[in-house]
């Protein structure tokens, strides 16, 4: 996806869902869609020729189409006859077909160029009235595919054919031929800018990898890979008991409920659902700059990790050890990111934690005697400021590629603004539907099987398609429990994150069991209300991000609330249109995570030269 202006998204109108007669149009195209026969916009191409430097032999990649010769795709090797035998010829713009397997993808454009592949595919070409590039995405898409299942045919070696003669005779709806490129381009460009924001952020995150490495000292050293301008001083192995002090300091009530900390997303936590002011007498204060020890296991912390208080004083779990920070001069940024650095603190936390089912307990006078490497005062200010600007760096990109990400529904805030004026309902989600949370669950009581149990994380790595750390779960009898008091999440309700990157919607689309974490999720109980789709895409939409932005304040710390979710505007049409426009973006967002499956393998690589660039960096 190239990058797409702010001026050229107001331009944009409703998108056409895929029907004869679409809702919506990209620019000023307003006809109608036409039934076509895949065979009035494809013709074959039959033409043979033996491997040439004009047409080199190249692979062809279910889903992705033809694809240079390389070390995985490589078919020169196997051929014995390089004069004699025939081939076929493609052009840049051409679909390849594979009558077999086509439910996992066999067919592809040809974006390379000129080439030849094996004469089992078959090679068609775009008619005048079609576009190569809007057909490239149409055919690969999960109607077209389903549509194709009445024709196909077992074969004697288990695969399903799909003879080319019944491919050609499957009807589609496409738009004028003006209009196909107008949607192939503005898809391309989608393409891209989800690509762009991808490969900086990856790029970011391995370089703050590396840095976190280079810039502490490692392996017995007292000197850091790379350090900045000025500063030469070995750094001062010191005992923890020298730098922190652990401290027990109950809360008087000088601190209420919404002085909670999360200390696992460090945030406020607004919405507890504690009743018992009493109970409150129970937590341990934690001021700014504290560090808190957070037993859980994960593939990232082998053996818990240490957390500092970045946002402010209030109170946290007695469960947790707080340890308050005595060296000074001390800088805050620094030992967030020296503390919490499993490079560092993996050896240390090993020694001086004794491990437990799921999460591991810390033995704080073997803690206090292991020791640390400590720079200045003034090297500590340089690494922290920089390490908060690459984060900072990071999580912009993190934002954009969650935004571009499978999110098209973004496009709901560029539809025709006179038509939303005209017959579309300006409604606040409180007054359609219930919005809360759940009973709480505590650390104790997650398991590890049972009931799916989701953090505000999970529902981010689900956003990018990704694995979270790791799965969490409760037992089937707490969650039965539980759920008598809650209430049980059903199809097409909605779940938002309200903490850490905020606003990022989760739709409930089965219904299989599972339970969430009060305060950091919000459940709105949409219960077909609102066509789930559309819902859950209009929380990509401008509306709705604007308003959580604006409602969760400025800095890194904002939070959404049960309070703000009820109180959250989205545009409605009928209930036919809703289901129009939401299952076009689900049907987008399968392009978009289709083209999203090749990884961008990114690997931050310093020479000589560069290491000794980078060593004279300077802010």
């Amino acid at each position: 996806m190239s990058a797409i202006t702010a001026k050229a998204s107001r331009k944009m109108k409703k998108y056409a869902v895929l029907t004869r007669e679409p809702r919506c149009f990209l620019g000023s195209f307003d006809f109608s869609w036409e039934q076509r026969e895949v065979g009035d916009l494809l013709i074959e191409r039959s033409q043979q020729a033996p491997m040439s430097d004009e047409y080199p032999l190249m692979a062809f990649i279910a889903n992705e189409g033809v694809a240079p010769k390389g070390e995985r795709y490589d078919r020169s090797a196997l051929v014995t006859d390089t004069v004699n035998k025939l081939y076929k010829k493609t052009e840049k713009g051409d679909f390849i077909y594979s009558s077999n397997n086509l439910e996992t993808g066999s067919i592809g454009l040809n974006k390379y160029g000129k080439a030849c592949i094996s004469p089992v595919y078959s090679i068609f070409e775009p008619t005048g009235i079609a576009d190569s590039d809007f057909l490239g995405r149409r055919l690969v898409r999960k109607d077209f595919i389903n549509a194709m299942v009445k024709w196909r045919q077992g074969v004697i070696y288990g695969q399903w054919r799909i003879h080319e003669s019944d491919f050609l005779k499957i009807e589609i709806s496409v738009p004028s031929v003006e209009e196909q490129r107008k949607i192939g381009a503005y898809l391309d460009q989608l393409d891209n800018l989800i690509t762009l924001h991808q490969r900086k952020f990856e790029k970011l995150t391995n370089v703050k990898k590396s840095m976190l490495e280079k810039m502490f000292p490692q392996n017995g050293s007292s000197y850091p890979e790379i350090r900045f301008k000025g500063f030469t001083d070995p750094w001062e192995q010191r005992k923890f008991s020298e730098l922190y002090e652990k401290v027990s300091r109950k809360n008087d009530l000088t601190y209420g409920k919404d002085d909670i900390i999360s200390v696992a997303n460090m945030y406020f936590k607004e919405d507890s659902y504690i009743t018992d002011e009493s109970y409150l007498l129970t937590y341990n204060i934690f001021e700014l700059g504290d560090i808190a020890f957070e037993g859980n296991k994960s593939k990232n912390y082998a053996h818990g990790r240490f957390v500092e208080n970045t946002i402010g004083n209030g109170i946290v779990s007695h469960v947790f050890d707080v340890f308050k920070p005595i060296m000074k001069p001390y800088d805050l940024q620094f030992w967030k990111y020296a503390i919490n650095n499993e490079q560092l603190m993996g050896g240390i936390l090993l020694r001086s934690t004794k491990a437990s089912t799921m999460m591991t307990n810390l033995v704080a006078n073997d803690f206090l005697q292991e020791t640390f490497l400590t720079p200045t005062y003034p090297e500590q200010q340089k690494i922290g400021a920089f390490f908060q600007q690459l984060d900072n760096l990071i999580t912009l990109h993190q934002r954009k590629c969650i935004f571009f990400t499978g999110r098209a529904g973004r496009l709901i805030s560029t539809v025709n603004k006179k038509r939303i004026t005209s017959s579309w309902e300006q409604r606040k989600l409180g007054d359609m539907m219930n919005v809360t949370s759940v009973k709480r669950i505590h650390q104790s009581d997650w398991t590890d099987s049972g009931v799916r149990f989701l953090r505000a994380r999970d529902i981010v790595a689900a956003a990018k398609n990704e694995e979270p750390d790791d799965y969490l779960y409760i037992s089937k009898e707490k969650y039965e429990e539980y759920s008598t008091l809650s209430g049980k999440v059903g199809v097409s309700d909605l779940l938002v994150t309200g903490v850490g990157t905020i606003g990022v919607p989760y739709l409930v689309r089965n219904l299989e069991p599972l339970y969430f974490k009060d305060g950091n999720i919000i459940w709105f109980q949409n219960s077909d209300k609102i066509d789930g789709k559309f819902l859950f895409y209009s929380f990509s939409a401008e509306q709705i991000q604007g308003f959580i932005n604006e409602s969760a304040g400025i800095g890194t710390v904002g939070t959404y609330t049960i309070e703000s979710g009820k109180k959250t505007p989205i545009s409605l049409p009928n209930q036919i249109e809703q289901a129009k426009v939401g299952e076009f973006f689900q049907q987008l967002d399968n392009l978009i995570t289709l083209h999203q499956r090749k990884p961008f393998l990114m690997k931050w690589r310093t020479s000589d030269a560069n290491r000794n660039q980078t060593n004279r960096l300077v802010l």
